[in-house]
This record gives structure tokens, sequence and C-alpha cells, in this order.
């Protein structure tokens, strides 16, 4: 591992808590400098312009870098119901022309627009939009957010239209959806070993996570608990990468990237 401090860029979302809680509570003995973004997207940029060494960044932007290598065994994933990437509205599936988008991944906005394409059949304007949902459902048919920001979505169950587009996602493609990759633009000796052990600590520490996070974010424990160790996984193996390649050429044929890009590992 190099001694130099080494700039670590990361949303503040719950998802990421399990790799971050060791890195933060001082559970592991690491290089990183950590500079936390809530919106994936602007790391992302962040890192294309030098500001950062590696960074959790929405798949999506992978496949515009040629330059990323991705960090093996770590991603966040799921298999099928996420509640944290939801479309939501008070019409149909079938009468919404424009849905108002949280911009702050655009792996989900893609990731939307080839649901709305080939599994519902609707081909709606995508309107960039802050996440707030009455400010969304003004502005648009319907909306989708991401994040911890979609847990107060939930309470809207019972008078809106409510996609969980992992869900979704799973039924349609039967598949896993990886939603974020850890990427450096060159190999950082040890950094990914480092990465996998605060993965391991963070998922035994997931109890101790769950009572912190569901003050936070004013959601029971056991919710919380059951997110963090059943609708998100942190694993990059075999299923994930099909996933990924899977994700991705659908986004070409969509014309949402350019081309499938090449699976590049970090040593």
């Amino acid at each position: 591992m190099e001694k130099e401090s080494i700039r670590l860029g990361c949303h503040n979302f719950l998802n990421i808590r399990p790799i971050t809680y060791p890195l933060t509570e001082g559970l592991i003995e690491h290089p990183f400098k950590i500079i936390w973004d809530n919106k994936p997207a602007h790391i992302a940029d962040m890192l294309d312009k030098g500001a950062l060494d590696i960074a959790i960044i929405p798949s999506i932007e992978y496949a515009k870098n040629s330059r990323l290598l991705i960090l093996p065994n770590l991603s966040i994933s799921s298999i099928g119901m996420t509640r944290t990437v939801l479309l939501f509205s008070r019409k149909e599936l079938k009468k919404i022309k424009t849905i108002a988008v949280d911009t702050g991944s655009r792996t989900s906005v893609a990731m939307l627009k080839i649901l709305c394409l080939d599994r519902f059949g609707i081909d709606p304007r995508l309107v960039p939009t802050e996440p707030d949902m009455e400010g969304m459902l003004k502005e648009c048919d319907a909306g989708l957010i991401i994040g911890d920001n979609a847990f107060k979505v939930e309470k809207l169950k019972d008078s809106c239209l409510l996609l969980d587009l992992g869900a979704e996602w799973f039924i349609h493609t039967g598949r896993p959806f990886v939603h974020a990759l850890f990427v450096s633009k060159r190999d950082i000796e040890g950094a990914s070993l480092l990465l996998e052990d605060a993965k391991r600590i963070g998922l035994a520490k997931a109890e101790n996570i769950a009572e912190v996070e569901s003050k936070r974010l004013s959601i029971d424990k056991k919710s919380c608990l059951e997110y963090l160790t059943k609708r998100i996984s942190y694993n990059l193996g075999e299923k994930e990468i099909d996933g990924l390649r899977f994700f991705y050429q659908n986004a070409a044929k969509h014309g949402l990237i350019t081309k499938v890009p090449e699976i590049r590992f970090a040593d």
C-alpha cells in the first residue's frame, strides 16, 4: 500500500456504509482521504478531472471513460427489489408522458430508459429535476428518485403507483443490476484488498450500522438491516459481471452509450 494519502470519492448513502463504516470508525488502518458528495454523478466528474484517485461511480460512467479500471470483487448491486431506485406516479403506467428524473445517478436514468422502452412499452420525455417528490409530480407525470431520498417515497405507496426498478429489472432480465463500481485511473497497490477487508468488516458490523443509520434516516432498524444485508450486494462475481455486460449491451442498443466497453480490472 502506498504511504501517501489516497483520495477516495464516495457518496454518503446508506448503501455504501458497509464499506465506509470501517474506514470512518477506525476499525481498519488505511491511507484513504474520503471525499464525500451525495450526487454519484459528481464523483465520476471529479475522478475524470483528476481530483480523486479512486471513486465509487454509477456503472454507466465506466462505459463513458476508456481510461478507467474496475477494482475487483467490489460493487453496489442488487438482485430484485432495492427500495432505493423508485419510479412513482399518480397516473397509470401507460399514461405517463413525462418523468422528472433525479440526475444524481445517470445509471438509474439509463436503467429507467431501458425499462420504459423494453418492458413498459412507453417512451416518456425525461426531465432533469431536483429530488423533491411533490415538485417532481407538479412538473411531470412521474418521478424517479434514488438513494436515501427514496425511503421517503415509500409513504406514497397507498396514493401513487410505485415501482421498484431493481425488481422490474430482475423480472425483465433475470439478472442482477450493478448500480455502482469502484474504479481508478491507475493501479494503486493494495487498495482493492484493503477495501475488500473493509467490506468484510463492515458487513460483520451490519447491526451496528443499522442502529446508527436508522436514526439518521428515521426508518426502523429492522428495515435498515434488511436493506444492508438482503437488498444490496457488495460483490462483483460472474453473475454481476454478466448483468453489467447485459446492461451495457442494452444501453448501447438504445444509444445511451456509444459502445459496449471492455471490462478491465485493476491489479
